[in-house]
């Protein structure tokens, strides 16, 4: 199969491997890979990265074989030793719901989490998620006790989608894997889109595309990518922290956000964010980058943060990896 698409990317301490999920809308799978970092060689360290297998998703036992464009397949996280979670965005113009699922490591379906209603799509957009803007993102907490997802854009009801002034609301859903049901929510609020596309008329966004649990208590890396045509993407990530229901319930659970002309400054509602890195730094042309897994640790005790871009399977666009050595206050 084209190796492409890989809008999400999670790493098995226990095997020493990479599963990196595509997002093709017709062979739904994963793969996994090995990457390999050497600090041997005298002009820095050497990455190498070789893909091994591929995984084929089907629909449980008894239950119908997954249609083509029936799922798009956006967030990926190991939950257990044999239990893979994926998020995905479902299809806004189609009423095709988002959905949180988990997965055998054989690719089978086991569960269909519960999505509550405020997300699901409507057809004349009152509310509910927005199309390609919803499930982008999945992480899991180092105790394996909370599933956070989170939506790309606001959903209707929540906010308008970014401009070049103003960014987007996304909703973060924490789901409790003690009993698979979502338990409480926060909410993240986006830069502006970066850049005016050329022409002025053509394509633009931003959005939280990934978030990664760092610790037990909350903290996360939030990933965002803006994307205009005629310009390219701009990616920054973000430290944010999020009250777990370990600790509290969170302010709002599965609620509309009071009217927009009532709430003017919709940042005030979200978590704060502290700017981690600008990939600009980096002065390397960069692809849509969405997936985003902390790795094993170095040989000097650092860990390995590894980023992959998602290419549309475009003739014009590329996978990238970017890899990065990272070290947490305790």
């Amino acid at each position: 199969t084209e190796v492409g698409g890989l809008s999400a990317i999670t790493y098995d301490y226990g095997r020493e491997l990479y599963y990196t999920l595509s997002d093709d809308r017709k062979d739904y799978r994963w793969y996994t890979a090995g990457i390999d970092v050497s600090d041997d060689a005298a002009d820095g360290p050497q990455i190498d990265v070789q893909f091994n297998s591929v995984t084929f998703l089907k629909a449980g036992e008894g239950q119908p074989p997954f249609a083509p464009e029936e799922l798009d397949p956006e967030g990926l996280t190991l939950v257990g030793p044999h239990e893979l979670f994926l998020a995905e965005e479902g299809v806004q113009t189609e009423l095709i719901d988002p959905s949180v699922r988990s997965f055998s490591l054989g690719g089978t379906q086991d569960k269909n989490l519960f999505v509550p209603h405020p997300y699901l799509p409507t057809a004349d957009e009152s509310s509910g998620v927005r199309n390609n803007a919803a499930f982008e993102s999945l992480t899991v907490t180092p105790d394996r006790k909370w599933l956070i997802t989170a939506t790309e854009n606001a959903l209707f009801q929540d906010g308008p989608a970014p401009t070049t002034s103003e960014g987007t609301l996304c909703r973060i859903l924490i789901y409790d894997l003690r009993t698979h049901l979502p338990v409480a929510e926060d909410f993240y609020y986006t830069d502006p889109i970066a850049e005016e596309p050329e022409p002025a008329d053509e394509f633009s966004t931003t959005g939280l595309v990934e978030l990664l649990a760092i610790n037990n208590e909350g903290s996360f890396l939030a990933l965002e990518r803006s994307f205009s045509v005629g310009k390219g993407n701009k990616v920054r990530l973000y430290e944010i922290h999020v009250d777990l229901p370990a600790h509290r319930t969170l302010r709002r659970l599965f609620e509309s956000l009071p009217a927009v002309e009532e709430t003017p400054d919709l940042a005030s509602l979200a978590v704060d964010k502290t700017l981690v890195f600008d990939f600009d730094q980096l002065g390397i042309e960069l692809d849509n980058v969405e997936g985003m897994t902390l790795g094993p640790k170095l040989a000097d005790g650092r860990h390995l943060l590894v980023f992959v871009s998602d290419n549309n399977f475009d003739r014009e666009q590329f996978t990238q990896f970017l890899f990065f050595s990272v070290t947490f206050a305790e």
